[in-house]
């Protein structure tokens, strides 16, 4: 509850891990916009990260503990820590050490899902406004 303000009350009846991924799948496949080849390699996508633990070590151990099939698409990803990294010469901590030394504020609860990928999105957008060109980790 500490870390990221989830309390048991606000999972109880949700959606599973497997329901979960299963629906992204979905939302993915029938995205217009988005776009994957016949092996469902991302074609016009990529997942954008702080770091590279949910995506290389987390959500592919979860994923072989509950005998969910890992989609292709979850293998790459670009970890804006290295991106932030090649940009200011300086590997930050992490997220709130990336706000800083961009001038910017953290929003809302530091851990928190929805507030995490909106900070993370405000970084990605300073480093494009200051040219940073990204590519995948």
């Amino acid at each position: 509850m500490t870390l990221t303000g989830i309390r048991q009350e606000m999972i109880d009846g949700k959606p599973s891990i497997t329901e979960c991924l299963h629906m992204a799948d979905e939302w993915i496949k029938s995205n217009k916009d988005l776009t994957l080849d016949s092996e469902s390699n991302p074609i016009n996508f990529i997942f954008l990260t702080c770091g590279d633990w949910d995506l290389k070590t987390m959500l592919p151990s979860q994923c072989k503990f509950f005998n969910i099939k890992y989609p292709n698409y979850f293998t790459t990803w670009i970890n804006i820590k290295k991106s932030f990294a090649e940009l200011t010469g300086h590997f930050p901590k992490g997220m709130p050490t990336m706000l800083q030394m961009l001038n910017l504020n953290l929003e809302g609860r530091h851990h928190s899902g929805i507030d995490d990928c909106r900070n993370i999105a405000k970084i990605a957008k300073e480093m494009a406004q200051r040219g940073f060109i990204f590519e995948k980790t």
